[in-house]
């Protein structure tokens, strides 16, 4: 599973389509964000 997600929804291109690529990606890109201080 967690190569799915680095391969379909980590990069913004390659995402999916539809609204669990569109989740998962806002999820993802909320993450990888640095903590706010």
């Amino acid at each position: 599973m967690w190569q799915w997600v680095f391969t379909r929804i980590e990069p913004k291109l390659t995402r999916l389509k539809n609204e669990i690529g569109k989740t998962l990606g806002e999820q993802l890109d909320t993450e990888k964000q640095p903590p706010v201080q």
